[in-house]
């Protein structure tokens, strides 16, 4: 029988395949009794290459740029095969070559081979590594997709800290990592970049050197969850709430390595502190990171006039170094308030924040494109 559901899903598969910029799909109705509807489709092929440029500035990451250099229908079958290169003060560069085969086991399914080098540098260590990636996506529904990897990662790690020192084990200079990762995204938020309404859940586990071949076996859990209610004209209500746990497993010693665990603070985190400074820390007041985290926050957003809001906003949280130490009690609140000017690309803003209740109460500015959360 004749859908207009079906002909949708057909459009929506086309576009899928990232080949073509216009997929136009019309029933061709006429005066004959038939019991066959033909259907006319106009395509318009995306271009075989393209170039993206970007450049940005953020508190914590400073001068931003990459480009993104894609081919298309390479060398055929639909596949799409991008170059991209990123440098800012936290990643000082990020070259990256992804293969992507679309509808590679079904209409909605997709599989991509990424091999990736990059640096980065945060204020608790330093690292080198050159890593693969395989995944497989695929979309559920319209808001429901889900994702298996394959990964293995060679680490080269520069630090002195105490973060390398965890119950007697020591996170070796030069390590690898290998296993899977497995995912699922339920998203109805709308708009895409400045949501009014809807709700995400993210949920991800991973799985250390348990399966593959790797130093430092682990289990790692994250949950996050966001709501966006529209409560009047000029008010929309955000809220989210994350919480990420990692179980080391046997023949780790407890380590667990730095650039996996948790941090906290920063712009779209717990946002009166500085970027990863809420938590542990060493004696030289390194944040170290942990093994289990909590974060919250709950932020009105209220149109003032034109594209300028104004947020109120409160963010909770904390991270423990190991999973048993995580205690209600240890919650650690900030609170504060920004503006946001809606552009197409989303909202730019500054916020201002400081911890609450707490001996600490130093003022963090945070200056970003988008929301927090």
């Amino acid at each position: 029988m004749y859908s207009r559901d079906k002909l949708n899903r057909s459009q929506q598969q086309i576009y899928q395949l990232g080949t073509f910029r216009i997929a136009s799909m019309k029933a061709q109705l006429s005066r004959d009794k038939k019991d066959t509807i033909p259907v006319k489709i106009d395509i318009t092929e995306a271009p075989a290459t393209t170039t993206r440029l970007g450049v940005g500035f953020g508190r914590e990451d400073r001068f931003r740029t990459f480009v993104n250099f894609r081919v298309l229908n390479f060398p055929g079958g639909a596949r799409r095969l991008n170059f991209y290169a990123k440098h800012s003060a936290l990643e000082p560069y990020r070259f990256e070559v992804k293969l992507t085969q679309p509808a590679v086991f079904s209409p909605n399914s997709s599989l991509a081979l990424a091999p990736t080098v990059k640096k980065l540098k945060e204020s608790g260590y330093e690292l080198f590594s050159y890593s693969a990636t395989l995944t497989l996506l695929q979309r559920l529904t319209d808001a429901l997709n889900s994702s298996f990897s394959l990964y293995y990662e060679k680490v080269d790690l520069d630090t002195t800290s105490i973060a390398k020192v965890s119950d007697g084990g020591i996170l070796l200079d030069n390590y690898s990592k290998g296993g899977v990762t497995a995912g699922v995204l339920f998203d109805n938020a709308s708009p895409r970049f400045n949501p009014s309404d809807g709700f995400t859940v993210a949920f991800n586990a991973k799985s250390n050197s348990m399966i593959l071949p790797g130093r430092y076996p682990f289990i790692k859990f994250q949950l996050e969850a966001k709501n966006y209610q529209e409560m009047g004209d000029d008010l929309i209500l955000a809220s989210r709430i994350k919480f990420g746990i990692i179980h080391p497993g046997s023949g780790s010693n407890n380590v667990i390595p730095v650039e996996e665990r948790f941090f906290a603070g920063g712009s779209r985190s717990v946002r009166g502190w500085a970027r990863q400074q809420l938590g542990p820390k060493d004696d030289k007041n390194t944040p170290t990171g942990g093994f289990s985290t909590v974060e919250a926050s709950i932020e009105p957003r209220i149109r003032l006039f034109g594209p300028l809001s104004m947020v109120v906003f409160m963010d909770v949280g904390n991270v423990w170094q190991k999973t048993e130490d995580l205690s209600i009690d240890e919650i650690r609140f900030s609170a504060g308030g920004g503006l946001r000017f809606t552009t197409p690309i989303g909202p730019v803003g500054i916020d201002a924040a400081r911890p609450v209740w707490d001996t600490d109460n130093q003022w963090q500015i945070h200056f970003n494109i988008g929301h927090a959360f």
